[in-house]
């Protein structure tokens, strides 16, 4: 049962499968294999487009971030500064009103004090020059006005 022709042609028979085998592997190379690689690299490059567009956008805000920070931190130390001169300026005036505070009431202790001791000597117990005091009072009155003005310029120097 075997044919002639297959016991004389089967080296030919080999020949041609092994030339369309060839040739299928030409067509899945060429037509399957070769545009899949294609699109596989133009799948890369997408990625690697996109990954790197991700990149300078986080650089992108990571500096804007930084620039930010910087920023705040500027704005931050200038209203420091300015409430640090608005506190040193409160102070100033604070410190100079209570000197001028300070400095009044000892003149006017004086006054009072200079008053008193005229009155108690059977005078008019003002301030004019008709209202001597013997010396050891008006000095012990006029030290004890230097002492109070010493101290007002002690705990309070005017700026």
């Amino acid at each position: 049962m075997s044919t002639p022709w297959l016991k004389q042609d089967w080296f030919k028979l080999l020949i041609a499968l092994g030339v369309i085998i060839i040739a299928l592997s030409f067509v899945y190379y060429f037509v399957i294999f070769t545009p899949n690689q294609a699109k596989i690299k133009n799948d890369l490059a997408k990625q690697e487009l996109l990954y790197k567009q991700e990149q300078d956008q986080k650089q992108q805000e990571l500096k804007a971030a930084e620039l930010q920070a910087e920023q705040d931190k500027a704005a931050q130390s200038q209203a420091l500064k300015e409430e640090q001169i608005k506190n040193t300026r409160a102070a100033k005036i604070s410190r100079n009103k209570n000197f001028a505070t300070c400095f009044n009431t000892a003149q006017d202790n004086y006054d009072a004090n200079w008053a008193n001791n005229c009155k108690s000597f059977g005078k008019n117990g003002d301030l004019t020059p008709s209202c001597l005091l013997p010396s050891n009072i008006a000095d012990s009155i006029d030290q004890h006005l230097k002492d109070d003005r010493d101290y007002c310029y002690k705990f309070w120097p005017p700026q």
